[in-house]
């Protein structure tokens, strides 16, 4: 799922994939495919979820507080001198 950076590591999966995909197709893997190996030795090439976006998820997840919103503000965490529990603040 982290896909391959480099020819070697490419042919590497190739061969433990049954060389269903060449180590060029692995290194030229659109980023939003990903292979999966099932138990059975199949090879599916599929589209990754993206939580951030696919409607399945809408409202199932909570905000990631190291995740930029694509507003451009910034979000950081800080901590109140009461508790020991961060709280999210935006910057704009």
């Amino acid at each position: 799922t982290f896909g391959t950076n480099n020819h070697r590591m490419a042919e590497s999966l190739s061969g433990l994939l049954g060389k269903k995909y060449s180590p060029h197709e692995l290194l030229t893997l659109p980023q939003d495919q990903q292979l999966i190996l099932t138990p059975k030795g199949i090879v599916q090439q599929v589209r990754k979820l993206d939580y951030l976006e696919d409607p399945l998820f809408k409202g199932k997840f909570d905000p990631n507080p190291l995740y930029r919103a694509a507003d451009n503000s910034e979000s950081v965490m800080t901590l109140n001198e009461d508790d020991d529990h961060p709280e999210q603040e935006v910057i704009r």
